[in-house]
């Protein structure tokens, strides 16, 4: 078949690096819709792998082995032919060059571009054929031999999700070949039967008369191609999850320096404060699963978007490693360390108070159950949402508060005892996407904590320098009127928490590639 085939190859070949095969010059893997990489990656293997790669699957591209194919216009084309191309091979490839190459980001569906610069490219082979070109009959069988001179070559498609064992893949979809050379030849031997006279005379007369020819076949002739590509394509891309083909996992040979190669480059950025914490910490950690840690049950990897995958992994980590797992530095979530944190509501709300909390550890996540997971799609900037229900989650550990509640003075320091029971917790953000190093990696913007609890338990001990008669009274005060209370430091307390929050996630984010997250 013709040149296209030669450049279907060479995509698949760029794209199948990524499955770690051993590269003289390792050109490091491209981002999503980074157009110079893809340029410089797909000229690596026109250049440098012409000659096939049986490590990675690419076969030799010069020549390349285009198969059979049919050219066929109908009877109201001044071109009335029908033209059949068997065993041909396709040279000349090998001298191409990429030039610009759109799309590729992390929507696949969008349309996706390459262009190719071909000096010359000779089809030989088979042929045989039967009709009328422009005013003469034409018929015979034998060895053709057709060059595209100084072509210009593009290729387009849009790319349909397919869903497969946890993973997404591509299909094309809409394929359009258009070609642009600048001068074609033709030889076919044996036309007519082997009448050297005027199978000459009709090899002159197509030569001659090369750019009309082209013309009338051109559209037909590339709609053939697109269909073999597509196959070609599709065949690659039914292989290699769509994400997967811009970032290598866990290659013997080709290890990118942001590869995590052992726990201590996993490792969780500590977590900080009330039951949230022990839900990020668990969250972080559905997703490193895929990270190849040695799980119980080995949760299978999620699809981008998979709620009940999601869901099913977050679980499995609240339920099953609460207490920890070295292998991929999750640290133990029930008790979790909460750390320091402050509460501070000025003076013209309600509840004025200066609150601080330290060496404080939360108990109760172990029972905790994610209900609702929104967002994690391919596309990081856009809204995510996790939704936890969690029946009974206690902070203890040290404070020290000064201020007013409602209507009554507080003062205090000792240690604290607080419990949110039957708790709806929500969390919404947005992803802001940080290209490093060849990679995409996802940090949070806009960060939003919801907590809503059914009830709010109190309990501070050493009140009022240790009056156990006032002290006794303020708590049963904040527990009569926990609703009122919550309700006013909710925001602030909300805000401090989407802070500490977003922090853990960005530590996490910005060692893991988004896409990496979600496959194996």
């Amino acid at each position: 078949m013709y040149t296209k085939f030669s450049l279907v190859a060479i995509l698949v070949c760029f794209f199948l690096q990524l499955s770690g095969a051993d590269f003289p010059n390792d050109p490091k893997p491209c981002k999503y819709g980074d157009g110079d990489c893809l340029v410089k990656v797909i000229n690596f293997y026109l250049h440098e792998k012409k000659q096939g790669d049986p490590s990675i699957g690419l076969l030799s591209i010069d020549p390349l082995d285009a198969g059979t194919f049919t050219v066929k216009q109908g009877g109201d084309s001044p071109v009335n032919l029908e033209l059949t191309f068997t065993n041909n091979k396709l040279f000349g490839f090998g001298d191409a060059s990429a030039y610009k190459a759109r799309g590729f980001g992390k929507d696949l569906t969008k349309k996706h571009e390459l262009r190719f610069k071909i000096p010359a490219s000779t089809l030989t082979g088979d042929y045989k054929i039967e009709g009328q070109v422009l005013v003469l009959p034409i018929s015979g069988s034998g060895k053709n031999n057709l060059t595209l001179i100084d072509n210009d070559m593009i290729l387009q498609w849009v790319g349909v999700p397919v869903e497969k064992d946890g993973a997404t893949y591509m299909k094309t979809d809409k394929m359009r070949v258009t070609l642009k050379p600048n001068k074609f030849k033709f030889n076919l031997d044996n036309l007519f039967n082997g009448d050297k006279v005027l199978s000459d005379n009709m090899n002159l007369f197509l030569n001659e008369n090369a750019k009309e020819i082209y013309q009338e076949i051109g559209g037909t002739y590339s709609k053939e191609l697109a269909k073999i590509m597509s196959n070609i394509i599709d065949k690659v891309f039914s292989k290699t999850p769509y994400n997967k083909l811009f970032v290598e996992y866990g290659s013997v040979v080709w290890r990118p320096h942001y590869e995590l190669e052992s726990p201590s480059e996993q490792r969780i950025l500590q977590h900080k404060m009330f039951t949230m914490y022990g839900v990020v910490a668990i969250f972080v950690c559905s997703f490193l699963q895929y990270s190849g840690a040695d799980f119980p049950d080995d949760p299978k990897p999620c699809k981008f978007g998979d709620e009940d995958c999601l869901l099913k992994a977050i679980n499995f980590y609240l339920h099953e490693k609460n207490q920890g797992d070295a292998s991929i530095n999750l640290l133990k979530i029930d008790p979790i360390d909460a750390g320091t944190f402050t509460l501070k509501q000025g003076a013209d709300n309600p509840v004025n108070i200066d609150l601080t909390f330290s060496n404080n550890k939360i108990t109760g996540v172990g029972d905790a159950s994610a209900y609702k997971v929104r967002g994690f799609g391919k596309d990081l900037t856009k809204k995510h949402e996790l939704r936890f229900k969690i029946p009974a989650s206690t902070l203890t550990g040290d404070y020290k508060i000064e201020g007013q509640v409602l209507v009554l003075p507080i003062s205090g320091s000792g240690k604290n005892n607080i419990t949110m029971v039957d708790a709806d917790f929500v969390l919404q953000w947005v992803g802001v996407p940080l290209e490093k190093d060849g990679a995409t990696y996802m940090k949070t913007d806009k960060f939003r904590v919801m907590i809503k609890p059914s009830k709010v338990l109190f309990n501070f001990e050493n009140l009022f320098n240790g009056d156990k008669a006032l002290g006794d009274n303020m708590n049963l005060f904040l527990n009569e009127n926990w609703k009122e209370i919550f309700q006013e430091v909710d925001v602030s307390f909300s805000k401090e928490m989407g802070k500490l929050m977003s922090g853990i996630i960005d530590g996490v984010f910005s060692k893991i590639p988004y896409d990496k997250l979600f496959v194996q």
